[in-house]
């Protein structure tokens, strides 16, 4: 599908207040890339981090990431360089979350939409239970503004993030809508949390008008919303 989003865009969205002073000694701010795991309902989950490019003594803000269906944090991690890249020299922290698949190993991975999409919905994945976790973890290694905590998420990923966001044990500061569906049974987002959604009339996979029939644009042969 054709996205009209730029890393420019996003970061306007954002609002950068970050300290360029010694960092305090959390070793995640030290170097980058890391992979952070954790276990929810007993099951291994991952994110690969990206620290900011200068330290800082202060809270950091996070961007967390959510690949589109049948994607992946690897795939998402290898083609978000120029918009990573941009968010860091920002003072932000990166982290491009895993969604589920059936195997381990397997790169064609989803996320719990309710209503979409695969494995993640079929099985009811508690994907907030994965963010929660997840953010407990990294505070043991960075030191997190909670504040401005952000969710970005593309195709499944956005709506995984539209779905969340309530569920959270904080308010996201933000969320980034890219070509993202929001059904109708949406949960209340929380009232402080602000929405830059991106959406292109020319989507073949997530119709821009919310038609649900996706027979016609699947005809034309686009199936995938990767990464």
């Amino acid at each position: 599908m054709k996205t009209a989003f730029t890393p420019a865009a996003f970061c306007a969205f954002l609002i950068a207040a970050c300290s360029t002073e010694a960092a305090p000694g959390y070793p995640l701010l030290n170097h980058a890339p890391e992979t952070l795991s954790v276990k929810v309902d007993g099951k291994e989950r991952k994110a690969l981090i990206e620290a900011p490019l200068t330290p800082s003594a202060s809270p950091v803000p996070l961007v967390l990431i959510f690949h589109g269906g049948g994607g992946s944090a690897d795939r998402m991690q290898e083609v978000s360089q120029s918009l990573s890249r941009q968010l860091r020299a920002n003072g932000y922290m990166v982290a491009f979350m895993n969604g589920s698949a059936r195997r381990r190993t397997r790169n064609l991975r989803t996320w719990n939409g309710d209503h979409c999409c695969a494995y993640a919905a079929h099985k009811h994945i508690d994907d907030a239970a994965f963010v929660n976790a997840f953010i407990d973890e990294i505070a043991a290694y960075a030191d997190v503004d909670m504040n401005r905590i952000f969710l970005l998420g593309h195709s499944n990923g956005a709506m995984v993030s539209y779905r969340i966001a309530s569920k959270l044990d904080f308010d996201p500061a933000g969320l980034v809508i890219i070509s993202g569906a929001m059904f109708d049974d949406q949960p209340q987002l929380p009232p402080k949390t602000s929405v830059l959604a991106i959406h292109t009339k020319d989507d073949e996979t997530l119709s821009f008008d919310g038609d649900g029939d996706r027979r016609p644009r699947m005809a034309k042969g686009h199936s995938g919303s990767r990464p």
